[in-house]
């Protein structure tokens, strides 16, 4: 029986390297889903990114990189 595990890269990232590739899908996540909602994209634009900077606002200061 194999212990390999099927995430392969996945497995292998760092808490950082899951905020990277979370901020992007968030933004758009987020300012589409609100642009659904919303008339105007100003709003969705500055809620996406104020999520986005809180997130990277814990990656810098509440759980910072560790070598």
């Amino acid at each position: 029986m194999s212990t390999d595990n099927s995430l392969g890269v996945l497995s292998s990232l760092s808490r950082a390297d899951y905020i990277l590739l979370s901020l992007p899908v968030l933004f758009f996540g987020i300012y589409g889903t609100i642009r659904a909602f919303v008339e105007t994209g100003t709003h969705a634009l500055a809620v996406a990114a104020v999520i986005c900077c809180l997130i990277v606002a814990d990656g810098l200061f509440v759980h910072p990189p560790a070598e």
